[in-house]
């Protein structure tokens, strides 16, 4: 076809390869026909052959109507019997699902929801097994926001009438023993008591397997119901312990507490006890037909057989034998009243008790020299003595400072008889305070004019382990020591200090004005205004000046050779990165330093530095010892080191150096040269120092 102009020419084209039509316009396929390719490969149009299905076969899971037409059904059977596998489904809704096989395994985690609540299995044994630690766990969730619990409930349900001893719910305890045996340990069921309808009572058992039991666990813990109370059996066998931590109560009332002591005072419902060994009674007083024959009956006359002692005093008469009486020393004749004097005792009291004298005054008089006198005499094998104790109780159990606790007094007489207290010894409350006590001693004597003065006092301190003393009395009172007096802390002396002698120290100091002292210790503060000192016996500081800079460099360098133009201030001579490499004898001399002429002490190093940038920066101070007549190669020693970061350009870093460097002695001697190094990698740096030694 050939196209000119709004003509038209037929032509037949072909074409070798493939055909595409662009711009294609939508329209409407002409019904009943469509385009296709003719034997000649010619593009033709032909009619659709129309028609309907005359028969559809359905196949297997399928069923249908009017399958051979014109309008044929299929539908899907509600059974598929032949699927065995199924693709991944993200959801399924079925009504019942019978399994043949007896696994269902879940990838991941499985939850099982019933949107109708209840979910029933019909087994009988359902097992969860886990090989996890205190795996696996049964949980019951609760989430209502209510005070209701989780419920896990046991029910018998016989399909009949139920019975006493029917036990509707158990859980059974199971674990193995040494020969790998599964063995039922322990046991909790629930059970019917009592199945009387209207009167139903329930039974909580707890089962404990034990030796004497072989079989099963037997019930050692058992609550029962009993109309409207609930009985408690507790243990089992009569050789059964049980053991409560805390208090025994019945009802309100704390009957046993954990020691065994029956906290209920009253029992009036025990009519029997044991012998009863030790203890006191308080109780109504005995009836004397309850009393044995040989117990003083106090409301009718009796008969003493053997020995009797009584422990307190007997008040009215005692009546006996005159003959018997008449033979106990102390005892007027033929009575049983005791004398006034009692010449033939010699002891008091028994070894081991207490005796108690109640009197105002115990007096004991003897006209003898040296007596009367007090002793005692403690006779136990170990480093413990007797004691003589005074202590102060009074009946309001009141406490104050200055409250006497014990008091000692030495009285006699004057030359005209009348007494006269000379000397006492007092101790006392200081402090009452709890956990702050402290007492007062005091030691007094008659002083000049009858009256007592206090001569020593002895005070608990203000604080713990201290006691503070005060001798004398008076202005002029004198204190005389004959020995030697040890001083651990200071002394005051605000009048005058006599001594013949003095140490401090171990050095004895002697009087003003003797010439015979040689030794002093250190002292810190005074006035010299004795003869001039020696300049051989002074301390004198010497300082020396060292500056210079250097280009940047990783190890030491000192100063440049004394004969260059730059020397002594610019410091190239490497002497390695600790500055210890040696050098030889001529190097030393060139590059200057100061030469120490004494022995001496460096004491401070000190002055400014300045770098650009901020690396880090080192400066310096060496040693270095020649020996004389010999032409070894010294090392140098490091006395000092100072290491600073930069600050930056035109900025000064002060330093000032008091202590050595590791651990190096600052110690010279006579003619050690002392020098100057730096080292540090970056930008030039400059210092101005001085360095200070002690002659």
């Amino acid at each position: 076809m050939k196209w000119i102009g709004q003509n038209i020419y037929d032509f037949i084209s072909r074409f070798r390869n493939d055909v595409y039509l662009e711009s294609i316009s939508t329209g409407t396929i002409a019904s009943g026909a469509h385009l296709g390719l003719d034997s000649n490969n010619k593009i033709v149009k032909a009619a659709d052959g129309g028609g309907d299905l005359t028969s559809i076969v359905a196949g297997t899971g399928l069923s249908g109507t009017s399958l051979t037409g014109p309008i044929p059904t299929l539908n899907v059977d509600a059974a598929q019997t032949q699927i065995t596998s199924l693709g991944t489904l993200t959801s399924l809704d079925v009504d019942n699902i019978n399994i043949n096989g007896d696994t269902i395994t879940a990838s991941g985690e499985m939850v099982l929801v019933a949107t109708g609540d209840d979910i029933t299995v019909d087994t009988d044994n359902f097992t969860i097994e886990s090989a996890a630690g205190t795996k696996p766990s049964f949980t019951l969730k609760a989430t209502i926001d209510a005070n209701k619990p989780s419920v896990f409930n046991f029910v018998k349900d016989r399909g009949g009438a139920g019975a006493a001893g029917d036990i509707a719910g158990g859980t059974n305890y199971i674990s193995d023993n040494d020969a790998q045996e599964q063995i039922t340990m322990v046991t909790i069921q629930g059970a019917v008591s009592d199945a009387t309808d209207g009167a139903e009572e329930g039974e909580y058992r707890v089962g404990i397997k034990n030796t004497a039991n072989a079989a099963i666990p037997v019930n050692s813990f058992v609550l029962t119901g009993n109309g409207a109370h609930t009985d408690a059996t507790i243990g089992s066998g009569t050789s059964s312990v049980t053991t409560l931590t805390g208090t025994l109560t019945m009802g309100s009332t704390a009957f046993v507490n954990n020691s065994g002591v029956i906290q209920v005072a009253s029992q009036p419902n025990i009519t029997g006890v044991g012998t009863i060994g030790t203890g006191t009674w308080q109780g109504t007083r005995v009836a004397s037909a309850y009393l044995d024959t040989d117990t003083a009956h106090l409301t009718t006359d009796q008969t003493f057989t053997g020995v009797k002692t009584f422990d307190e005093t007997i008040v009215g008469s005692v009546n006996g034998s005159a003959a018997t009486v008449a033979t106990i020393a102390g005892l007027a004749p033929n009575t049983a009243t005791t004398q006034a004097t009692q010449p033939a005792i010699e002891s008091i009291g028994t070894d081991g008790d207490t005796l108690s004298i109640l009197s105002d005054t115990l007096l004991m008089s003897n006209a003898s020299a040296d007596t009367p006198v007090i002793k005692l005499v403690n006779t136990t094998d170990d480093d413990q003595a007797g004691q003589l104790i005074f202590e102060k109780l009074r009946d309001d159990d009141g406490v104050t400072v200055g409250q006497n606790l014990g008091e000692i007094w030495f009285k006699g007489q004057d030359a005209t008889q009348n007494t006269e207290d000379y000397a006492y010894i007092i101790a006392e409350i200081d402090v009452s305070t709890p956990n702050q006590e402290s007492g007062k001693l005091t030691l007094a004597v008659a002083n000049h004019d009858g009256g007592n003065g206090k001569g020593l006092i002895l005070t608990g301190g203000s604080e713990n382990n201290e006691v503070d003393v005060t001798v004398g009395l008076g202005a002029n009172s004198v204190v005389t020591i004959p020995g030697n007096i040890d001083l651990a802390g200071d002394i005051d002396v605000d009048g005058t200090l006599e001594t013949d002698a003095l140490t401090i120290g171990g050095a004895t100091i002697a009087a003003i004005g003797t010439t015979g002292i040689t030794t002093l210790g250190t002292i810190g503060t005074g006035v010299w205004e004795g003869t001039a000192i020696a300049t051989d016996q002074q301390k004198h500081l010497m300082h020396y000046q060292v500056q210079g800079f250097s280009t940047g460099s990783t190890n030491y360098v000192a100063s440049k050779n004394i004969s260059t133009n730059t020397a002594p201030f610019k410091h190239d001579v490497d002497i390695g990165s600790d500055g210890t490499t040696a050098k030889s004898v001529t190097v030393w001399m060139r590059m200057g330093g100061h030469v120490m002429p004494n022995a001496c002490t460096l004491k401070r190093f000190t002055g400014w530095t300045e770098s650009a940038g901020s690396a880090s920066q080192t400066l310096a101070l060496f040693r270095v010892r020649l020996a004389d007549d010999s032409d070894t190669d010294p090392s140098a020693v490091l006395l000092q080191e100072v290491t600073y970061t930069a600050s930056g350009n035109q900025i000064a870093d002060y330093f000032n150096v008091t202590s050595a460097s590791g651990g190096q002695s600052l110690d010279l001697a006579a003619g050690d040269i002392i020098f100057s190094a730096l080292k540090g990698a970056g930008n030039p740096q400059y210092f101005n120092g001085t360095f200070e030694v002690e002659f």
